[in-house]
């Protein structure tokens, strides 16, 4: 134990000794995130089990230095041997970034390389009894697991980050980039495991506080400390991945899938920039996040200005329905929509625009189970659907803003129409017609 806390205090000087030293031109920020394997937007099924739920906090300075802290907890509730386990963790570290321009205008290529020193601390945190108020709050069955070990182990922990970037201004967009970037990234822990990441990222970003990224690519990771639930996490980990993230002013969100393995987890959080410089200018971009009533269902929507009055925008839906507990029986109810709206503008009333819109696109209804300490999908439904809905926007002409970021409000009604209704007497909210009510949040900026 002694040994454990000399190399904790050992790691916690080296984080000193990485604080900020100087400046830059770029902009600082505060990020908070949590998330939970139940955040797939309908992409996968969530088993509620191995890297479930949990915390990040990072705080980037002048996008240089960085520093990070990450806590989860890890449930395995059968393993091969019909027992279960489980073990927490946090990671922390300290990075430092280093950019180097390889090629200018009209190719402007860069190569950005991070590097990050760090620790990991893993056993048993207590992190199950959060798990369980959480459970409790939300109806849901109690985890209860011997942990791996009794004990919290201490593991150095060394990062390397790399990216191949073409960045390039988008011509018809006063303030955005188009992003490309080629990735690896590394990751060693002695005696605990490692990860290694390749792959390919598409994105946006601009000067009005939003950037939005989507990777591909192929994740190999290894367990090295011999527990079988941290083994069954890197195996499920392993094979392709891909990552939604981004931020949207205050709102950061991020969602990561391990296809191979049908695991995924996802969260939304709060990003604080500390510069207060860009003037909000029109809504290009139009970040939608609500509720739909009654059926309680979280919706997000992002739409582009085609027009001063039209917009194009894409829309998802979902929502995580227990059927059974006995075996974890969970149906993924989502719905994924290719929008379009039209600003009704000569009844526009001081902060109230009144819109309405025409949605297009595919329900899925997927359904798995516990069966013979394997998840298996009992059922996987999709079937063609239009949405029609008219509704208010409050604060749409930047009312209320922030470092060119403007806030407001969504509120509306629609009807969600099926082509097809199945006969499976476990699939919910399956009717031909379904009424809702939104209540949304709206982040606007400027491209």
């Amino acid at each position: 134990m002694k040994r454990v806390l000399i190399r904790l205090i050992y790691s916690i000087l080296i984080l000193l000794v990485l604080n900020p030293l100087s400046a830059h031109h770029r902009q600082s920020s505060f990020s908070t995130l949590i998330y939970n394997d139940g955040m797939t937007l309908g992409l996968t099924e969530n088993p509620d089990d191995l890297r479930s739920y949990g915390l990040k906090i990072s705080y980037t300075y002048q996008k240089r230095w960085f520093a990070f802290l990450e806590a989860s907890g890890i449930t395995s509730r059968k393993l091969s041997n019909n027992t279960g386990s489980r073990y927490d963790e946090i990671v922390f570290s300290a990075a430092r970034a280093f950019d180097f321009h390889l090629l200018e205008s009209p190719f402007p290529l860069t190569l950005n390389v991070q590097g990050a020193l760090g620790g990991v601390l893993a056993g048993r945190l207590n992190f199950g009894e959060i798990q369980n108020i959480v459970h409790d709050t939300l109806f849901i069955e109690e985890v209860s697991l011997a942990y791996e070990s009794e004990f919290v182990y201490f593991y150095p922990k060394f990062d390397l980050e790399s990216y191949l970037e073409f960045s390039k201004n988008i011509g018809w967009f006063e303030n955005s980039k188009f992003l490309l970037r080629g990735e690896f990234s590394g990751s060693y822990s002695p005696n605990y495991e490692s990860v290694i990441y390749s792959g390919l990222s598409i994105g946006q970003n601009s000067v009005s506080r939003s950037e939005l990224t989507l990777g591909l690519g192929y994740t190999w990771a290894w367990a090295d400390d011999g527990w079988a639930t941290h083994k069954q996490l890197k195996d499920i980990e392993s094979g392709l991945t891909a990552y939604l993230r981004g931020h949207f002013g205050f709102l950061a969100f991020y969602y990561h899938w391990f296809l191979e393995g049908q695991q995924s987890f996802g969260g939304l959080g709060v990003d604080i920039g500390f510069k207060e410089n860009a003037k909000w200018v029109n809504n290009d971009l139009l970040l939608t996040l609500a509720l739909n009533i009654p059926h309680n269902m979280i919706s997000t929507t992002i739409r582009y200005a085609v027009t001063k009055d039209f917009g194009l925008g894409v829309s998802n839906l979902f929502k995580m329905i227990n059927l059974d507990p006995e075996n974890r029986k969970r149906e993924n109810y989502s719905t994924w929509l290719v929008v379009f709206d039209y600003h009704i503008l000569p009844l526009k009333y001081k902060f109230v625009v009144p819109y309405t819109s025409l949605g297009l696109g595919l329900q899925r209804f997927l359904i798995a189970a516990e069966d013979d300490n394997k998840r298996i999908i009992v059922g996987d439904h999709v079937r063609f659907v239009i949405e029609s809905a008219i509704g208010l926007r409050l604060f749409n002409d930047g009312e209320l803003q922030y470092d060119g970021v403007a806030y407001g409000l969504d509120l509306s009604g629609g009807l969600i129409f099926g082509a097809k209704d199945f006969s499976n007497k476990n699939l919910e909210l399956s009717d031909n017609f379904t009424f809702y009510f939104r209540v949304g949040f709206n982040i606007g900026t400027s491209l």
